[in-house]
């Protein structure tokens, strides 16, 4: 295990310090010293964050990111910063490596971590589950034309056609 390091943080005013464990304290001018609690700052997805200010910024940095920048050097220049254990809470020196976008990308793979939204929670879904059961129901039914239904769901032939061979919603396909 390796011995807690310190490194000023640089362009805000020398008061922010960040450290090997993934801590981050200010030291005011005063000689006042606290840390910065990062556990209620967590983005959409749950990477940790901090806010760090000068009289005339304010600036979110991931943690992670800024362990790596002060900790591991990056002689390849890479542009993404992996977690080496997937998990993005343990911000650790020791646990972070610079990676390319495609490293990053194999790694999650390898360790079977890569989440890809479905249905609902894709961002770009127009229809909702309850919309598809129902436009399969109609597919199945076989009385209408997939343009019929489409122009029932408010959507467009494609889609149906989609939905009924099961590259869209395929999930749902053999669900009553």
């Amino acid at each position: 295990m390796q011995h807690e390091q310190w490194k000023q943080i640089k362009g805000f005013s020398g008061f922010y310090w960040i450290s090997s464990f993934g801590k981050v304290k200010k030291i005011l001018p005063n000689g006042n010293t606290y840390f910065l609690k990062c556990t209620p700052n967590k983005n959409r997805h749950n990477y940790f964050y901090v806010n760090l200010e000068t009289t005339k910024e304010r600036k979110n940095c991931l943690l992670h990111r800024l362990v790596a920048t002060y900790f591991i050097p990056n002689l390849q220049n890479k542009s993404c910063v992996n977690h080496i254990d997937c998990e993005v809470g343990n911000n650790n020196v020791e646990n972070l490596e610079w990676v390319t976008p495609q490293e990053n990308s194999n790694h999650a793979k390898k360790l079977n971590r890569m989440w890809h939204p479905i249905g609902e929670l894709a961002g770009n879904s127009k229809l909702k589950e309850k919309t598809v059961k129902n436009i399969l129901k109609d597919i199945s039914n076989g009385k209408k034309t997939y343009l019929k239904i489409a122009e029932k769901y408010k959507t467009n032939y494609s889609n149906i056609a989609h939905i009924a061979r099961g590259s869209r919603w395929g999930y749902l396909k053999n669900r009553p």
